[in-house]
């Protein structure tokens, strides 16, 4: 768990359920802990929606938390985190198909 808390990318859905289930918590109690609706766990986890680097800094410090890490361990973690790394998702793109026919003059 460690190494998902210190991973200098933005996390899967596969990974923030792997955090929740060693965290023994309910989909609810997730919720409540990070501040959001369990809806928006669930996106996450099924990856329909992506969260903002500001939630996943805090899970990810919650994680550390919990993991009991030494203060000087929290602290080169906690400076380590890149919000542009963390923020920065990968969007499956659709090409754009324009029919010129239909919009031309």
């Amino acid at each position: 768990m460690l190494a998902i808390a210190k991973k200098p990318v933005a996390l899967t859905g596969r990974e923030i359920r792997s955090i929740r289930h060693y965290l023994n918590m309910s989909v609810h109690k997730f919720a409540v802990e990070l501040g959001v609706s369990h809806v928006a766990i669930l996106h996450w986890e099924s990856e329909d929606r992506k969260m903002n680097a500001d939630t996943e800094i805090h899970m990810r410090l919650y994680l550390l938390n919990y993991l009991e890490v030494t203060d000087k361990e929290f602290r080169r973690t906690y400076n380590q985190f890149d919000r542009k790394n963390i923020s920065c998702r990968r969007i499956a793109s659709t090409p754009l198909e324009i029919d010129a026919e239909k919009i031309a003059c």
